[in-house]
């Protein structure tokens, strides 16, 4: 069976639960199911940004106070080339000589990781220029990498739940947005070895 189809396999009263604030661990018939909660968390905001710049239309925050972000002529060229994409987003701003000065955010941005949300998506422009992948994929994949939770964050029942009910509503729920696996299940022969 398809890891979705372990996933899917699991009943609601099947108990669900953390390991090392890391892992979401959640035991079925079958096994023990563990999922990667960064990775889980990366793939699912990857695909709802990709559906979102597709759709053509976000919902976006208002600033209180405008916040002014210094860049060089790089880029601010590059945030001018995808503009439109970003405005899809929800981020709502104006270049200046020098600086970008944003007054409105994605709902899903936290206004305190702004500074760090606009460099890492410098610092991805600069690394994937040469592979010329897709605008709105790169963009997806750089929010996705900026906004997801840590490898490490205690996370209530409930919180846990909706990660594994929104991974299982993803294109493609056993990777995240690099490839790298997001769960894997151990089958109850899987775990007789250790014995």
């Amino acid at each position: 069976s398809t890891l979705s189809e372990e996933i899917e396999s699991v009943n609601i009263s099947s108990k669900i639960s953390q390991i090392g604030n890391h892992f979401i661990t959640i035991s079925n018939e079958n096994g023990l199911l563990l999922i990667h909660q960064r990775r889980a968390h990366k793939r699912i905001l990857f695909e709802h940004f990709k559906k979102i710049l597709n759709q053509q239309k976000n919902q976006s925050q208002q600033l209180l106070f405008p916040q002014k972000i210094h860049l060089n002529n790089t880029e601010l060229e590059f945030i001018s080339e995808i503009k439109k994409e970003l405005n899809i987003l929800g981020f709502i701003f104006e270049l200046t000589n020098q600086s970008l000065v944003i007054s409105g955010i994605p709902v899903e941005c936290q206004e305190e990781n702004l500074q760090s949300i606009i460099e890492d998506l410098l610092e991805q422009a600069k690394y994937s220029e040469k592979l010329q992948i897709n605008q709105k994929e790169k963009l997806a994949k750089s929010l996705a990498k900026s906004l997801a939770i840590n490898e490490t964050k205690k996370l209530q029942e409930e919180e846990m739940e909706m990660l594994r009910k929104e991974l299982l509503n993803c294109e493609l729920p056993s990777v995240c947005p690099s490839g790298e696996r997001t769960m894997i299940n151990l089958k109850t022969s899987d775990l007789k070895k250790y014995f």
